[in-house]
């Protein structure tokens, strides 16, 4: 859906992403999430409610709930809780792996 058509409400990603957002895009794209899915995704890793995130995206609650689930049902979890407790382990992975692939600039 392009710009011009979508709803006043609707949140759009930054064009300018910070670390939190490249981890958040990277987990989103490895469970292959809808627009829809991620933009929830992305106001729920910030910590907002469903209600509020419905009044963002300019849609019923009911709307952030469906695709939610949907996500939920991509990751292999059963709920939120499970979902953000999930990508929180996936962040903590990929920090060790990070940290085990840099050259040790003391030992070249």
């Amino acid at each position: 859906m392009s710009d011009e058509r979508r709803p006043s409400g609707s949140f759009q990603l930054s064009a300018r992403p910070s670390a939190s957002s490249k981890c958040v895009r990277s987990f989103a794209d490895r469970y292959r999430f809808t627009l829809r899915e991620r933009e929830v995704f992305t106001l729920l890793v910030e910590g907002h409610a469903q209600k509020e995130i419905a009044a963002t995206l300019g849609v019923a609650e009911s709307t952030v709930r469906f695709h939610a689930v949907g996500s939920y049902g991509k990751c292999g979890v059963k709920n939120q809780r499970e979902m953000l407790a999930l990508f929180a382990r996936t962040l903590q992975g990929d920090a060790a792996t990070q940290a085990q692939t840099r050259p040790n600039i003391l030992t070249g």
